[in-house]
């Protein structure tokens, strides 16, 4: 059975038109070609090219989708010229959802090759406002009307990292306060205009649990 892509693109541009995005997490999916991809676009003396794919597919994924979520920004900080080259390739109103970088919601670096000398360390910069405001905001300054949501993704907390769910809260309070918004509980938060929308995710006190988490 064909997938109707057309039909898709006319009904999320009308959603999109009236604020409601809706899109995936990446979007470098080979296996989309006769669904959302064109394979003949990436063909290269007559064979599929994975690395023409990877480099230009999303320009075809932004035909149909108004938004997609930038997974990569949890590995690094953002660049000027990587955000420069992202937003080159959709056209005006697209939104990119952007993963926060693990060097600022990891509170210890697990013991994975990746990590290299952080390994297994406490990390120094979690859930550093400066680092935040630094590393991140500041090279997505330029491009703000092309940024969406920003998703702080946290792994579970050992007792030797919070003892309380509470104490996660302050920590979160803090770094919160050093940023150059404001923040509301329970509610959202803006990078001006209404380019990163924060949710938080856990109550201060859990009444179940005598007001401890």
């Amino acid at each position: 059975m064909a997938f109707a892509v057309e039909n898709y693109r006319t009904r999320l541009a009308a959603l999109a038109s009236e604020g409601v995005f809706i899109g995936t997490s990446s979007w470098k999916y080979a296996g989309w070609c006769g669904q959302i991809y064109d394979e003949q676009r990436y063909l290269t003396r007559g064979k599929f090219s994975q690395a023409k794919f990877d480099r230009s597919c999303l320009a075809e994924y932004a035909e149909t989708f108004r938004t997609v979520c930038v997974d990569a920004g949890y590995y690094q900080f953002p660049t000027d010229k990587y955000l420069a080259g992202l937003c080159g390739d959709v056209p005006d109103g697209f939104r990119f959802a952007f993963k926060v970088t693990d060097d600022i919601t990891i509170k210890k670096f697990p013991g994975h090759a990746r990590f290299g000398a952080k390994a297994g360390i406490f990390n120094p910069n979690f859930l550093s406002a400066e680092l935040f405001r630094e590393r991140f905001l500041a090279p997505c300054e330029a491009f703000r009307d092309r940024i969406g949501p920003l998703i702080f993704e946290f792994s579970a907390f050992h007792k030797h990292e919070f003892e309380h769910g509470g104490d996660f809260v302050a920590a979160l309070d803090a770094f919160l306060g050093n940023l150059p918004f404001s923040f509301s509980k329970r509610r959202c938060l803006s990078f001006p205009p209404n380019a990163i929308l924060f949710v938080q995710a856990t109550e201060r006190y859990s009444a179940a649990s005598g007001g401890r988490m």
